[in-house]
């Protein structure tokens, strides 16, 4: 069915209810004069309602179903139209606001073979992207974000004044990136990459720079591994992984090691085995402190130990680290805690903003007052000393395994979008 007979459909079906509403007046009109006239009205407005809404139900039913049954082709249509006429800006507004855009993904390629020029079109459609409020934005940066990554599965012919004004768009992207946060820092991250990638800037950019992004997205499933083999030379791998296992993303940095054949340098045993010690060292340190606040530590390394089961069973690693260590370890966190089932719970409340002097019924009272801000390492302790190292050999030494700054979110205790207060880090974590 074509597109146009589709939205004259829904248009329809969206004036169901002025319709009725106009109806329903006429009808009380016409109740109100029957009493003086030959006019015997026997109905209430009631029946018609009854009827009407019946009919309209019937009607949104189909009409959903009818939309379940033809996505394919009628998004298909809208794309290959809106790329003909190179309507960028058209196309990332249809984008933005679709349901379901990884069907359009799938699709994108295909459609833009119908646009005279689609990288230029694409890059037309990022004119003003980070204009207006930081919500509208978000949305706009992830409309852009899925156009590049359709550009990305294709094989592409750039040309160098294209090429010089992707950079311009490149650098603000870049500039923007750096101080966003939570959420968007991802989505800005992968989507920066992506620019570099289709329109070939990485030699405008560093690969510190690069890799930074590569970290700080690495814990999205996304495209990331193949992102990484086009952007990142092999000899600089080892930089990204290790710079993982600094941020204390260690699941992130054995996925890397495996995915890109570096296993006899960051063995998965060896990392996995420091990780379940730092939790141990990390716990003995805690246990210094109130209860509320080991309780909230725990449910932190829980997750994280959580992630290496889930790594364990995705790689088949069993045979490598057996994951009955790891379970085990998490059973006894969950003992010591004595929530069980409580730890559901705390996490359902995490998601939900919380007054910062409410007492959770649960475990938690979140005020800063009951956080100590120094003292919680041993004395002549070194910031993450006792927890050793995974570093690989390099001038001056091997790199320390421990964050040298807060560690994204996904695989670790501290939370790099700023989602665990700065008062709540024990003092061995950096601030």
């Amino acid at each position: 069915m074509a597109m146009e007979s589709l939205g004259e459909i829904s248009a329809a079906i969206n004036l169901i209810e002025i319709k009725k509403e106009n109806l329903r007046k006429s009808f009380l009109h016409l109740q109100s004069q029957s009493s003086s006239s030959a006019l015997n009205l026997n109905l209430n407005w009631t029946d018609f309602d009854s009827y009407f809404t019946t009919i309209s139900s019937s009607l949104r039913h189909r009409f959903q179903l009818l939309n379940t049954l033809n996505p394919s082709s009628t998004t298909t249509s809208i794309l290959k139209h809106l790329c003909r006429n190179s309507d960028g800006i058209g196309l990332r507004r249809y984008i933005t606001n679709a349901a379901n855009r990884s069907l359009l993904l799938e699709q994108l390629p295909d459609a833009y073979l119908c646009a005279p020029d689609a990288p230029a079109m694409v890059l037309d459609a990022m004119a003003g992207f980070y204009c207006g409020k930081s919500h509208e934005s978000c949305l706009v940066k992830g409309g852009c974000t899925i156009m590049l990554e359709g550009l990305m599965r294709m094989k592409l012919d750039i040309r160098v004044e294209m090429k010089n004004k992707a950079m311009k768009v490149a650098m603000q992207w870049n500039r923007k990136r750096l101080i966003s946060s939570g959420k968007a820092k991802r989505l800005d991250a992968f989507g920066f990459l992506l620019l570099v990638a289709v329109y070939g800037l990485m030699d405008g950019f560093s690969m510190d720079e690069l890799i930074d992004c590569f970290v700080i997205f690495a814990t999205r499933k996304l495209r990331k591994f193949d992102l990484c083999r086009k952007m990142i030379p092999a000899n600089k791998i080892d930089d990204l992984i290790q710079e993982l296992i600094n941020r204390d993303m260690v699941v992130d940095a054995v996925k890397f090691s495996i995915e890109f054949q570096k296993t006899d340098r960051f063995s998965p045993g060896h990392l996995f085995e420091q990780r379940k010690v730092m939790s141990t060292k990390i716990m003995e340190v805690t246990r210094k402190n109130g209860k509320d606040y080991q309780n909230k530590v725990i449910v932190k390394e829980i997750e994280a130990l959580r992630s290496m089961i889930k790594c364990i069973d995705e790689y088949g690693l069993e045979s490598v680290y057996p994951k009955d260590i790891v379970v085990d370890l998490v059973k006894k966190l969950e003992n010591e805690a004595g929530f069980g089932k409580r730890v559901a719970v705390h996490r359902k409340q995490q998601q939900q903003p919380q007054p910062k002097m409410r007492k959770l019924n649960n475990f938690l009272e979140v005020t800063a007052s009951t956080i100590p801000t120094s003292g919680c390492s041993p004395a002549g302790c070194t910031p993450m000393a006792p927890y050793g190292n995974i570093g690989y050999g390099g001038p001056g030494g091997s790199r320390s395994y421990l964050p040298q700054a807060h560690p994204p979110s996904g695989s670790g205790y501290i939370d790099n979008s700023n989602e665990l207060a700065a008062e709540y880090r024990p003092s061995y974590y950096p601030h």
